[in-house]
């Protein structure tokens, strides 16, 4: 049995849809008896809302940067989230630097962090936030990472910041998704496109896309179309 863990954003769905192609593909590849999910930055309540759309048959769901291991329906799995303690000062932080935004989520509960009392979260699985341009996103990831080293991690996406418990990321996610199963890292094949991606890419049989960053292409056993090449060369 192989396990295939793909991005959503830019990976499986490129463009509008995630296309019957791929759907089809996806079908082929778990009637043969492997697992099929998706690893994604979202949280479970966005992605479920996508993957219902979209009619996407799933084995698991790892959301929030692998913080939340779901089953294929949502239902929560496992767990990994961090001391609510630090949010006041990351917060502020992020307010410091013109943050667009930051929402927080906490298991299956997400809420914007301007409408957010800080002291109802004990803890939580992720803080997502934009910071524009592109190069100020790259040099505040860096900075959390110094600054708030013993508690979170950031991921950089574009413009985007995923911020996850300490240790936290999409390769630990699979990890975590492969024990329950008993499975050895050989059984995964990861799929990605951008910088949140890096550490599934680098550390299983990982795979990029043809839109995928530079960093994922060069990191990437090997480069595909699209899911279905990928289901297609693997099978």
């Amino acid at each position: 049995m192989k396990i295939l863990a793909t991005d959503f954003d830019g990976t499986l769905r490129q463009g509008e849809s995630v296309g019957e192609k791929n759907l089809s593909a996806i079908e082929k590849w778990r009637n043969a008896g492997n697992l099929f999910g998706v690893i994604t930055g979202r949280y479970i309540g966005s992605i479920m809302r996508e993957i219902l759309h979209e009619n996407v048959k799933c084995d698991f769901i790892i959301a929030n940067n692998g913080g939340l291991i779901c089953d294929g329906d949502g239902k929560i799995i496992s767990d990994t989230s961090a001391d609510g303690k630090i949010l006041p000062e990351l917060t502020k932080y992020l307010k410091e630097y013109n943050a667009d935004f930051y929402n927080i989520a906490y298991r299956d509960y997400e809420v914007s962090g301007d409408k957010a009392n800080l002291n109802d979260f004990k803890r939580f699985t992720q803080v997502s936030t934009v910071i524009k341009p592109i190069e100020k996103t790259a040099e505040v990831t860096n900075e959390i990472n110094s600054k708030f080293k013993d508690y979170v991690s950031a991921h950089q996406n574009g413009i985007c910041i995923d911020i996850t418990p300490y240790g936290i990321c999409k390769s630990r996610g699979i990890e975590e998704l492969l024990k329950m199963h008993g499975l050895d890292k050989s059984a995964a094949i990861t799929a990605g496109d951008n910088l949140n991606d890096i550490t599934m890419i680098r550390d299983f049989y990982g795979c990029a896309v043809k839109n995928a960053v530079p960093v994922i292409k060069e990191a990437a056993k090997e480069i595909f179309d699209d899911i279905a090449s990928i289901i297609e060369a693997k099978i």
